[in-house]
């Protein structure tokens, strides 16, 4: 056994025992008991029989991941204990108790028609005669003035709330997604003085800065872009939707497009794989590689660098490698690896961000199911070219010269086919078990948008920088920009236009579990004949 393959199985039993975690209560007793199995495993078969030993070492961290969840689980308790469903001793709800909340504002506020929303990082929670210290978030709802700033240290005094029974699954999943089990609306609100760590002042110095840029560019590009197409622009490139107006949003979702307005693996990397694709026109691949990483990193920068930014530059750029060294498979290590820290440091990413399961999902997809079908493909395209119809029909003889992939160069029409394929399959069943519904005009959708949207993020780029230098310059190339998006609008609103678009599906978790082993036994059958041989 590789010591490649035993590292793969030690990350995959922590994901499995956080996963296992999320879903059944795992008593401290039983934790110990199999900790305490794993270890008798070890010591008996070491040098023995390493096939019982990895099965221990796996059993430890699967125990490992457990243990990692419940953990983060305990730290989001202490405000929960005084919302407003608290009952008291007396068998009362404690409706209407008000506590203080001491923290700083961990996120831009993001205004939402006549207030504004942020995450307040408490430090402490103040109720009367006693003192909790705490590391826990709460989400808190405001007018719309006095307009608050990131990393300001404030004291909020109101009711904790939780979310509401009536809210959606969605909206509890994200904010469960980062630690936001609480909220508070319309408080009072002070300004404090607050003791923070190194650390803590040193990240809120850095990403004060880095918003600082990210709002004046955002400044630039409303000036420079006329609506709706500069909601749009201001969508792909900096993940800002809401101003995109509902309709145009709907038919995103109909046709299965909401990927390129959310900052996602997925997003990331079709976009950063049909511009090197694009670049190979113009350089050679190893520059069209680097110049594609710079990009995903400046990318990173002006949307805030936030966690679900880097998650989805990371994913990026690990498949952009991929692709790059030409080895697919080398790469499930860094994969599986990037997933088991981000789960580490996070471990509620997994089971309430659907934005990481989908971009996780389409990773495996671009990585794994696409040198597949690129071998499906290129079959195809040579059988087509040598057969009768090929060569006597130019639609057919220009499609086989489109899709086969030429000396130093990569097709465009073939890699964003191929790459939205790929994906579009591993995410299927969530995408079906989550929105409730599955895109009939998906794949034309995005095998005709999808090339696009790289030149529309180039324009809309080059239109906010020349903004900050002169808002004419800016204005000027914003119209090019504006034509582009403008376009690609009105393709998307006309392909979900159709009853027939979008197709509403019931799918449940089982499914969803039982469409995932049948898909993983399909892209893998490979490594399951090759194990098997081996055993």
């Amino acid at each position: 056994m590789h010591k490649s393959q035993i590292l793969l199985y030690f990350i995959l039993a922590f994901i499995l025992g956080v996963g296992t975690a999320s879903v059944f209560v795992w008593p401290y007793f039983v934790s110990g008991v199999l900790i305490g199995a794993g270890l008798f495993l070890v010591a008996l078969f070491w040098r023995r029989k390493w096939v019982f030993v990895v099965a221990g070492i796996s059993l430890v961290f699967f125990i490992c991941g457990v243990l990692r969840y419940n953990t983060v689980k305990l730290d989001q308790g202490i405000l929960t204990q005084f919302t407003d469903k608290l009952v008291t001793g007396e068998g009362k709800k404690a409706i209407g108790l008000k506590v203080t909340i001491v923290g700083y504002i961990k996120d831009e506020p993001h205004v939402s028609g006549n207030k504004q929303v942020f995450t307040v990082a408490a430090k402490q929670l103040i109720v009367p005669n006693y003192v909790f210290e705490t590391s826990e978030n709460v989400q808190v709802s405001v007018r719309i003035y006095p307009e608050y700033r990131y990393g300001q240290a404030i004291k909020v005094l109101g009711t904790i709330n939780t979310p509401n029974d009536d809210d959606s699954d969605s909206y509890k999943n994200y904010l469960s997604k980062d630690g936001i089990f609480t909220t508070m609306l319309y408080p009072e609100i002070e300004d404090t003085q607050l003791e923070l760590s190194w650390w803590q002042r040193r990240r809120l110095n850095l990403f004060g800065k880095i918003f600082i840029v990210k709002n004046a560019f955002e400044t630039s590009l409303s000036r420079s872009i006329s609506e709706p197409s500069s909601s749009f622009v201001g969508g792909i490139l900096l993940g800002t939707r809401s101003q995109i107006p509902k309709n145009i949003k709907d038919a995103f979702a109909r046709t299965s497009l909401t990927h390129v307005l959310a900052i996602s693996g997925y997003n990331v990397t079709i976009i950063a794989n049909i511009l090197v694709a694009f670049l190979l026109w113009f350089m050679r691949r190893q520059r069209a590689f680097w110049f594609a990483v710079g990009m995903i990193f400046v990318f990173t920068i002006m949307t805030g660098a936030q966690a679900s930014v880097v998650r989805a530059a990371l994913m990026g750029i690990l498949v952009l490698l991929a692709r790059h060294q030409g080895r697919f498979y080398n790469v499930k290590n860094a994969i599986a690896l990037a997933a088991g820290i981000m789960i580490f440091a996070n471990p509620l990413v997994l089971t309430y961000d659907v934005g990481f399961q989908l971009s996780f999902m389409a990773t495996l997809g671009l990585v794994f199911l696409s040198p597949q079908l690129e071998e499906v493909f290129d079959k195809f395209s040579r059988f087509l070219a040598n057969s009768d119809l090929g060569k006597k029909s130019r639609i057919f003889d220009f499609i086989t010269r489109s899709m086969l992939t030429k000396s130093g160069q990569k097709s465009i029409l073939k890699e964003t086919l191929i790459m939205t394929i790929s994906a579009q399959i591993l995410v299927l069943p969530l995408l079906i078990y989550y929105f409730g519904n599955f895109s009939v005009i998906s794949i034309p959708a995005n095998l005709i948008i999808l090339p696009t949207i790289p030149v529309t993020m180039l324009l809309g780029f080059i239109a906010g920088v020349a903004g900050l230098i002169t808002p004419i310059l800016g204005q000027i190339v914003g119209y090019f920009a504006w034509c582009l998006a403008t376009i690609q609008l009105r393709l998307v609103l006309l392909f979900a236009t159709p009853s027939w678009a979008s197709v509403a599906i019931i799918f449940t978790a089982p499914m969803v579990v039982v469409s995932y082993l049948l898909l993983f036994t399909l892209v893998f059958r490979e490594k399951i004949k090759e194990f098997k041989r081996v055993k």
